[in-house]
């Protein structure tokens, strides 16, 4: 995991084309990014950073990401399993989206979202840094605040 690590980091200096095979990947463990023990893996810079990045999220089946907002566009791919988006304040699964694997979603700033996810699922999302979430509900939702 260390090499694998080192890899990533080193990547994330370079201003350059980058590519990373399929099977350099590994997760690497981010507490409260979005939940505890949310599983991440940077690919293109630091999203706490100013600048476009691009990581890929691991959600085990049953995870949920209570109403939230973004500053900035989210580009959204999935590549395995299902996420279910919807849009608005209140969560409802029966009023969400299936994104299954190869889908795509963009969503601009500041839309009020939420996510169901079924099956292990596994996106890839692209924004601007400093990335943030910012819950509708913090005191309830918001697990940094736990």
């Amino acid at each position: 995991m260390v090499g694998i690590y080192s890899y990533f980091v080193y990547c994330m200096t370079q201003i350059r084309q980058i590519s990373v095979p399929d099977n350099n990947f590994g997760f690497l463990q981010k507490v409260n990014l979005v939940q505890s023990l949310l599983c991440c893996l940077y690919l293109e810079s630091n999203p706490l950073e100013p600048g476009v990045f691009t990581m890929r999220l691991k959600f085990p089946d049953g995870y949920t990401i209570s109403p939230h907002t973004h500053p900035n566009v989210e580009h959204v791919t999935v590549l395995s399993g299902n996420f279910l988006l919807g849009k608005g304040e209140n969560m409802d699964k029966a009023n969400t989206e299936r994104l299954e694997a190869g889908s795509y979603t963009s969503m601009p700033p500041e839309m009020i979202h939420f996510v169901f996810i079924e099956g292990e699922t596994v996106v890839q999302l692209t924004s601007v840094g400093p990335w943030e979430i910012n819950y509708v509900n913090p005191e309830q939702d918001d697990p940094r605040l736990r």
